[in-house]
């Protein structure tokens, strides 16, 4: 899924992320340019150990700093 520059901020993650949690089928995911920063990317990365089937995260150019750099 290519959501690239849509500007889903941390309240557009945190849904994404809640989803990810009972994924069975989503393996590319595309979040570039999209304002997460570093609480949005938090929540993605927490979904994901629960998660086994997406194999393709980008999240480039979200102004996620040193935090949510720790998260990834």
């Amino acid at each position: 899924m290519n959501l690239f520059g849509n500007n889903i901020g941390h309240d557009g993650a945190k849904a994404i992320s809640e989803s990810l949690q009972s994924n069975s089928t989503l393996t590319y995911l595309q979040l570039g340019f999209n304002n997460i920063g570093h609480e949005g990317t938090k929540s993605i990365c927490e979904s994901l150990q629960s998660n086994s089937t997406l194999t393709y995260l980008q999240l480039g150019f979200n102004n996620i700093g040193h935090e949510g750099t720790k998260s990834i």
